[in-house]
């Protein structure tokens, strides 16, 4: 009886230790299961073997490193120094048409989310407490070369290699750019052409003449004829400079990129608004009529109209009216261009809703009129610009020209 006894007990020890090893592998793990079955192995054994087998079943862990030979990149340090002089590494200018012409650097060009554009920024980030000499020396090491002890060796060795010269001009441009787009330009009214060179150009006019004629049947149409009004031009080129020496950098003169390049960008933007006002406020004579640009003869000219509801709208009316070869045009004013005096009083006549007439003594009371502002019917737009009054030195001649705080015109965009 005892003999029975045990034998059921060992059966049942081994039932449970079979159970117990077949739950640990669930299925999963046969190989393990066979042998702890056969070894008679205990759950802690076979639970062991199943964590190694799934240990080693995982992929290893993605291992990232950081090195500075590979992360302290020009880009980087083009990053860092935009940082560092005030530029922001997400300026929208960047996007823009100018960028791409002034050699903005192709990593701040790119997509936002782009990883070339969001690794340098990030390790633009973490260089942009560097100072110029430490630029200087990163400069060095991407040129391949060995960065001396001697500080006149390093001078030597940086500006006579390639690495510098470029993540100077880089950052410079990145700000010049973003200064640019930042500026007001109120020329905008203005039309542009291409040119294919810088000599001396023709822009021709083909004046209006007789509308169509009558086609009779079997007959031929009348030969249209045309006359040509042309005026010159030449395009320019206007450039500055200015220079970085190792002085600048010993003294870490952070404000040669802090403040030049930020003026640089204003000076250009102001170039073709300064060219576009020069021309109206030196009235120059035209080619096609030797007269000059703005007269009586062609109408154009309301010398001593000052700015008022009546002037305006007669304004409106004689532009509306201007014919050529006894042809109409259509010459439909969109903005009032005015200097800064009559910036209010412009806001004034073309957005409010009524006018006031004037019912002092003087009025005439067999006139009815009514009260809307019959100006909100030509939809005009202010523009206002400080040339027109403060006057501004030509560009091209160099010659000052004064301004008017009274003298305002009317323009069309679409012309």
């Amino acid at each position: 009886t005892d003999a029975v006894t045990e034998t059921r007990k060992a059966i049942a020890t081994e039932n449970r230790r079979i159970a117990e090893a077949k739950g640990v592998c669930k299925g999963q793990y046969p190989e393990i299961e066979q042998q702890a079955i056969e070894e008679g192995w205990d759950k802690g054994r076979t639970s062991a073997a199943v964590l190694d087998a799934m240990r080693a079943a995982r992929p290893n862990p993605a291992i990232i490193t950081r090195s500075h030979d590979t992360d302290c990149t020009k880009d980087a340090l083009v990053a860092a120094y935009i940082l560092r002089a005030g530029g922001k590494l997400d300026h929208p200018a960047y996007q823009s048409r100018q960028a791409a012409a002034m050699k903005v650097p192709a990593f701040l060009r790119g997509n936002l989310n782009a990883d070339q554009r969001q690794k340098a920024m990030e390790w633009g980030h973490r260089y942009s407490s560097m100072s110029m000499m430490d630029i200087l020396q990163q400069a060095i090491r991407l040129d391949g070369k060995e960065v001396s002890h001697d500080r006149e060796d390093n001078f030597k060795m940086a500006f006579s290699g390639g690495s510098l010269t470029n993540i100077f001009t880089d950052s410079v441009n990145a700000r010049l750019v973003s200064s640019y787009m930042e500026s007001v330009d109120t020329s905008g009214w203005c039309s542009e052409t291409e040119v294919a060179d810088l000599k001396l150009n023709e822009r021709p006019r083909i004046e209006m003449g007789a509308g169509l004629t009558v086609l009779p049947e079997g007959g031929e149409a009348d030969h249209a004829s045309w006359a040509d009004v042309l005026e010159s031009y030449k395009i320019n080129r206007f450039a500055k400079q200015f220079q970085i020496d190792e002085i600048a950098f010993i003294n870490d003169s952070m404000q040669v990129f802090t403040e030049t390049p930020g003026k640089f960008g204003q000076m250009a933007a102001r170039l073709r608004p300064d060219l576009v006002y020069s021309i109206i406020l030196d009235n120059p004579t035209l080619n096609a009529t030797s007269r000059d640009l703005f007269n009586a003869t062609d109408g154009n000219l309301g010398a001593g109209a000052a700015l008022s509801a009546a002037n305006l709208r007669a304004a409106v009316s004689a532009m509306m009216l201007i014919r050529e070869n006894s042809v109409n045009i259509d010459v439909t004013p969109t903005d009032v261009l005015v200097p800064p005096t009559l910036r209010h009083l412009t806001g004034e006549l073309i957005n409010s809703s009524e006018i006031r007439q004037d019912v002092g003594a003087s009025a005439d009371p067999s006139i009815d009129r009514g009260t809307r502002n019959s100006l909100l019917d030509d939809n005009l737009s202010r523009i206002t610009e400080k040339r027109l009054e403060n006057g501004l030195t030509d560009p091209l001649s160099q010659t000052a020209l004064s301004g008017s705080a009274s003298d305002w015109f009317l323009i069309d965009r679409k012309g």
